[in-house]
């Protein structure tokens, strides 16, 4: 499949009170986790910054030039960005991510405008696929100043990928604040 990957590192992280990116677990940041697994599968992943920078951590980065408005920012800049016909957008704060459900994501989504992570009938547009052909919805929608993901997938009518067989509730735990990161610290000392 023709993609490009997207880590979003773009966020103000201020439930967590610190760079969620950076966050640690096992030894590793969280964005080093999710970058060794995008690698594991053969891609180099560029990450959507606040700050105007070519690189960071070593990895190509591209700036969110609509800085305040969330992950709908940063899923637009990636996909003007983005020279291949697809795009998987992820955030930083889900470390565990396994490379089985990227796998099964890359493999379901052919011919969808958009496909994402479902699990518990709750859709995951931050562990998405997105078809450039959607660059237009994503830009209307940003003029109308409506800024939620949930939304647009509704507009571009996103298929949900089920991952029940690969994940639980702490592999895919959006890590927001110090508490989500106790959890997720007792899950992979206890658990893994």
């Amino acid at each position: 499949m023709d993609l490009t990957f997207y880590i979003t590192i773009a966020g103000k992280s201020t439930r967590m009170g610190a760079d969620k990116a950076e966050q640690i677990l096992g030894g590793k940041t969280f964005l080093e986790r999710l970058t060794n697994t995008i690698s594991d599968l053969g891609f180099t992943p560029f990450l959507i910054t606040q700050e105007d920078v070519k690189v960071k951590n070593n990895l190509p980065c591209i700036p969110d030039y609509t800085p305040q408005i969330g992950p709908l920012g940063g899923l637009y800049q990636s996909l003007r960005h983005a020279e291949t016909a697809y795009i998987v957008y992820l955030s930083c704060d889900i470390p565990l991510l396994p490379a089985e459900v990227l796998k099964l994501l890359m493999k379901q989504a052919s011919s969808q405008a958009c496909s994402m992570v479902c699990y518990k009938n709750k859709m995951y547009p931050l562990i998405g696929i997105y078809h450039k052909s959607i660059l237009p919805v994503v830009s209307h929608q940003l003029k109308g100043k409506n800024y939620k993901m949930m939304d647009l997938i509704e507009r571009v009518n996103a298929r949900g990928v089920s991952v029940e067989s690969w994940v639980n509730d702490e592999i895919l735990l959006n890590c927001n604040n110090v508490d989500d990161l106790e959890k997720l610290k007792d899950y992979y000392n206890n658990c893994l």
